[in-house]
């Protein structure tokens, strides 16, 4: 003879019925068959998906975009350097970093990225000089870059051509 698990309470708030086994829990319905099967499959492919977004590495960076981070990085380091009143620090820091994007430069003609960073640089250092030389051209072969503009801008408005 098989006993009888679940019985249905009224519920007391409500005067509605709800199912709850012996204890006056609430009752949890065992999963079907077909929902075990779509959660199983669901951490499958999130285990799949998972491992492979795990894997991803991008690809190495050229020889010019690398230089160009260091670049940024000296450049931040300088700024840093400069909150603090370490004059000497933070223009050594720019002069290495004008010497990183001229490499880059150098690697990369058309790097309009590294062309930007040595007119930032050389603006904190007020060589508007460099400035004109060096942007002049790369403005000619990108005529929307905006900060490109701006800081040939800028030398121009300096040195009052």
């Amino acid at each position: 003879m098989r006993r009888k698990l679940f019985a249905r309470m009224p519920n007391a708030d409500s005067g509605s019925e709800v199912d709850s086994d012996r204890s006056g829990s609430p009752m949890r319905y065992p999963m079907t068959r077909r929902a075990r099967c779509h959660v199983a499959l669901a951490c499958f492919q999130l285990a799949l998906v998972g491992g492979a977004w795990a894997q991803y590495r991008p690809p190495p960076m050229s020889d010019a975009a690398r230089l160009i981070a260091d670049g940024d990085e000296l450049r931040v380091a300088a700024a840093k350097a400069a909150s603090f009143g370490e004059k000497e620090t933070a223009e050594e820091k720019l002069k290495e970093a004008i010497a990183s994007y001229e490499k880059a430069l150098v690697a990369d003609p058309n790097a309009v990225a590294a062309a930007t960073g040595l007119g930032l640089a050389c603006a904190t250092l007020k060589d508007w000089d460099r400035i004109i030389t060096v942007l002049t051209p790369h403005q000619a072969r990108a005529p929307k870059d905006v900060d490109l503009a701006y800081n040939l801008g800028l030398a121009l408005l300096k040195k009052k051509k």
